[in-house]
């Protein structure tokens, strides 16, 4: 894949997966852990003690935080088993580029240290697609959120509807993990919210459509 040359105030699909498509995520502590190093590492000043931040409990934002000087907006998220999926606009000059460098090695860091591993944890640098269009990055979101639905054989939809590793249900106004999204922003796309939102994603979820069919150059399946 041609690497992309971001330019700022654009949109991106970013995502990776396990090196061998191995598992990076085993548990909720390190979906947790993931979801702290989203936003902590979303400045462009360093984020120092890394690996003791999060250890023996939930990622949590609450309390003082100093003024972040932030690299991307994040507009929607999910996490799957072995990858994962990011939707970002880009700041600043280098600002996705300094994000994923700083996301995939602080992550990277904490996981061998938590699993008692060395090497490289994704496969290679990670991946990316520009949405240069509005009306993709609402295709994109109905992809992503759609996409969990795979992990559930039994109870799908209420299953589904649970998930909270992904940006889902803070679009459908529950409050999952709000902190990550730029609000504003997402107001500013006309991205469907609330139970707009929830019957948008339903659609997604009976067509079950190929996702490279549906979505064109704008993706490419990891999972295979």
């Amino acid at each position: 894949m041609a690497r992309t040359r971001f330019q700022t105030g654009e949109y991106y699909h970013i995502f990776n997966r396990g090196v061998d498509k191995r598992l990076i995520f085993h548990d909720d502590k390190d979906r947790h852990r993931f979801v702290h190093d989203l936003y902590e590492f979303n400045d462009r000043d360093a984020v120092m003690n890394i690996l003791r931040r999060t250890e023996g409990g939930e990622a949590s934002f609450s309390g003082e935080k100093k003024r972040r000087k932030l690299l991307v907006d994040i507009v929607a998220w999910v996490f799957m088993p072995n990858h994962f999926h990011l939707i970002l606009r880009q700041r600043t000059e280098g600002g996705i580029s300094a994000f994923m460098h700083k996301l995939g090695t602080g992550y990277t860091l904490y996981f061998n240290n938590r699993h008692e591993r060395s090497g490289v944890l994704f496969q290679g640098t990670f991946k990316s697609k520009h949405v240069h269009e509005d009306r993709y990055i609402r295709q994109l979101l109905g992809y992503l959120h759609a996409n969990p639905v795979e992990l559930f054989r039994t109870n799908v939809r209420s299953s589904f509807r649970q998930y909270r590793w992904s940006s889902y249900l803070d679009y459908c106004g529950k409050k999952n993990i709000p902190s990550l999204l730029n609000e504003n922003l997402i107001s500013d796309l006309g991205l469907p919210r609330g139970v707009g939102h929830s019957q948008f994603v339903e659609e997604w979820i009976n067509k079950r459509a190929p996702r490279v069919s549906v979505l064109g150059d704008l993706v490419i399946d990891i999972e295979n």
